[in-house]
């Protein structure tokens, strides 16, 4: 037995045409299947309209748009990020690119005579610092305050300089408080 414009009028909230209605009431009459689906849809219905729609929480909002605001944060910390290991990575690809192309390009006895000038640019800087040195200690009873004067003013801008930069950092890696609680 086809059960099929029946199943649809008995769950179809639009009104039948009488000659509808009178088909699917003989129908009904000699159908159980249908009519079990008409006699819960019935139910249903009824349950439906009396059941009370659920109010959210107090505040329910307000957190809504604190956590989506938390989230839109973390996720543009989390593209930052991405992006400066991205820089990185490209960087350290480039850098590697041009060591094997630069690898390609030498010359053993250029490479050779490289060593041999740098070890005598190597002599000459320790032969200038050994020079330098003796006139310093010649000279250190005379520039000893000098050099204490200037270290100590250079130790105390240097550390004027740290504290500022961790104050900036600390500034700048603080989250901002704008009424986002983190739990």
């Amino acid at each position: 037995m086809s059960h099929q414009p029946f199943e649809n009028w008995i769950l179809s909230d639009e009104p039948l045409e009488p000659d509808q209605q009178q088909a699917l009431e003989i129908h009904l009459e000699g159908c159980e299947d249908c009519s079990t689906i008409s006699n819960a849809w019935m139910e249903i219905s009824e349950t439906i309209a009396i059941s009370q729609t659920l109010e959210p929480a107090p505040g329910f909002t307000q957190r809504w748009h604190n956590r989506l605001a938390l989230r839109e944060k973390q996720r543009q910390q989390q593209k930052m990020w991405l992006f400066t290991l991205g820089l990185f990575f490209l960087a350290g690809i480039i850098a590697l690119v041009l060591i094997i192309y630069n690898q390609a390009s030498r010359n053993m006895f250029y490479e050779m005579s490289q060593v041999i000038a740098n070890f005598s640019l190597f002599a000459v800087r320790v032969n200038k610092i050994w020079t330098v040195s003796t006139a310093f200690i010649k000279n250190f009873p005379i520039i000893l305050p000098i050099i204490i004067t200037c270290g100590v003013g250079m130790l105390a801008a240097l550390g004027a300089l740290f504290i500022t930069w961790l104050g900036s950092m600390y500034k700048l890696f603080s989250p901002v408080q704008e009424g986002v609680t983190i739990k």
